[in-house]
């Protein structure tokens, strides 16, 4: 299912992405004024303050209302975060993608968007989205047959559909 983004939507920005978008005025603008809520995950409030973090992206993204997004998940919900994590995983052992897992899980379960530019997670998007619909996720939430962009990506399918308006 494919359907415009709205500015009410729910966009979930990786902390990698921040970055990209902070450096580039033309994404920076588009962000700041389509949308009403940008929310972000308490795993990149993590990222951001970890000691390694560069300091452009720990200044504050100001995106509208800007949210840290953390809710109580039911024990399907945890088993399909922890099925997103096993995709992510694959066959990789140095890196825990737990955090790559919930940001993934919660734009999916709010019928949002995922702003990343993670190569793990761009490659393997379609097999998350075939994953949300083969376990019937996708029917209740209603998620668009893709939901993750790179940012790039994003301010093409928003500036396509401003040109249609």
């Amino acid at each position: 299912m494919y359907r415009n983004p709205l500015p009410t939507d729910i966009i979930f920005i990786d902390s990698s992405a921040i970055d990209i978008i902070k450096r580039q005025n033309e994404l920076y603008s588009l962000f700041v004024n389509f949308f009403n809520c940008i929310f972000r995950c308490p795993s990149i409030e993590e990222e951001l303050n970890h000691p390694n973090t560069p300091d452009i992206i720990r200044e504050p993204f100001n995106l509208g209302t800007y949210n840290i997004y953390d809710t109580p998940l039911s024990e399907q919900e945890e088993k399909i975060k922890q099925n997103i994590f096993m995709i992510m995983q694959g066959n990789a052992t140095k890196k825990d993608h737990s955090n790559d897992a919930r940001h993934i899980f919660y734009a999916a379960r709010e019928s949002g968007y995922l702003i990343a530019v993670d190569k793990r997670i761009i490659k393997k998007r379609d097999q998350f989205t075939d994953y949300l619909l083969s376990e019937k996720y996708g029917s209740l939430v209603q998620i668009a047959k893709r939901f993750i962009y790179t940012p790039e990506e994003f301010a093409d399918l928003l500036n396509l559909q401003q040109r249609m308006t």
